[in-house]
């Protein structure tokens, strides 16, 4: 039985208050770009070597932040094959990322914590024209209220299957190209 594809959207755009935000407000999506990865921030000052360590250090220091508990929890549930939607905060060009790293469990990034980016998942981003942002690829039902979040079949159905037809024509645009 194949593995159903999960869909979610996810905002990769510094949140933090504004004196420790990055002065460039597409900084931290350019920078996931570029390194192939989507990536949560809530950083820590300790270095650590493992996503378990982590999260014991990290769960403590943002105990009463409902929004790490629910991206921490998100990026875990991130599998590879699973596609995230997101966007240049500051172009608003969407782009579909598919997950691609051996490993379900996330990784963490020491030396990029200044940048609002700490654990992630290796992806590889695939640009969408903004022809097929409409009807259920429309940008309401791109959005992620939270960092990130998984679309569910009750209320994105349609998404869901529009993402994953859209998907599957720009691999095969890519492949040809290559």
């Amino acid at each position: 039985m194949k593995e159903e594809k999960n869909i979610w959207c996810m905002n990769l755009k510094d949140n933090r208050n504004e004196q420790e935000r990055n002065k460039v407000e597409q900084l931290k999506f350019l920078l996931c770009k570029e390194k192939e990865m989507i990536a949560i921030g809530w950083g820590i000052k300790k270095r650590v070597n493992s996503w378990e360590e982590y999260k014991e250090i990290a769960d403590d220091v943002y105990r009463d932040d409902r929004g790490y508990v629910l991206a921490r929890n998100a990026l875990e549930r991130v599998k590879c094959g699973d596609l995230v939607w997101t966007k240049n905060p500051v172009t608003k060009k969407y782009y579909i990322a598919e997950i691609t790293g051996k490993s379900d469990i996330p990784s963490i990034f020491n030396d990029l914590i200044e940048f609002d980016t700490c654990a992630y998942k290796r992806c590889q981003f695939f640009s969408v024209d903004n022809k097929y942002i409409t009807g259920p690829l429309c940008k309401t039902k791109l959005r992620a209220i939270r960092a990130i979040e998984k679309m569910g079949n009750k209320k994105r159905g349609d998404t869901i299957i529009a993402t994953i037809e859209l998907f599957n024509r720009l691999k095969g645009e890519q492949n040809e190209k290559d």
